[in-house]
């Protein structure tokens, strides 16, 4: 069994003032998890291409650009020295990521990012279809669209992965 904590999209075009009281939890968190023996770390970046759905449908350019792909200042030295891979749809389970967790032999994954109502919420779903056992650290996931957008997401999230599935920082610490 292999426990494999997924950062997502720890990048600076998320960093909000709404996120910064998340991005100080995940600094918490990565250090505790980077101390540890039984836990690995990646990372999932989002790139947006010109001509996506992201540019067409939603008339949204962020993330087209080095400035907001970049890593998010304070959670460099903790990321940088764990494999990072990209992904340009809301979906970050990749061919290359795949590939990645069925090496390393993962079962569990624990996320842990941004934004809650969106990456982290699609991406656990995603990982519990594929098999995986799910855990959200909440205390350590943010987002920039309100705080019912964020109640709301970690509302579902219990519904959907099992309300013993979300956890704070605290319960991983236990």
């Amino acid at each position: 069994m292999a426990k494999m904590l997924v950062v997502i999209d720890p990048q600076k075009g998320f960093e909000k003032p709404e996120t910064i009281p998340g991005i100080k939890k995940l600094v918490e968190l990565l250090r505790y998890v980077d101390s540890r023996t039984d836990f690995d770390i990646l990372t999932c970046c989002f790139k947006n291409k010109l001509g996506s759905k992201f540019e067409t449908y939603l008339d949204w350019k962020g993330f087209q650009n080095e400035d907001d792909i970049k890593l998010i200042t304070n959670l460099e030295p903790f990321l940088s020295k764990h494999p990072k891979f990209w992904h340009n749809t809301y979906n970050i389970f990749t061919q290359e990521l795949c590939g990645y967790l069925r090496e390393q032999n993962v079962t569990d994954i624990y996320f842990a990012g941004f934004l809650t109502d969106v990456g982290i919420l699609k991406a656990s779903l995603d990982a519990f279809d594929l098999g995986y056992d799910v855990k959200v650290v909440a205390d350590c996931c943010t987002t920039y669209h309100g705080v019912n957008n964020q109640k709301y997401a970690i509302d579902t999230l219990k519904h959907a992965i099992g309300k013993n599935n979300v956890i704070n920082l605290s319960d991983l610490k236990k």
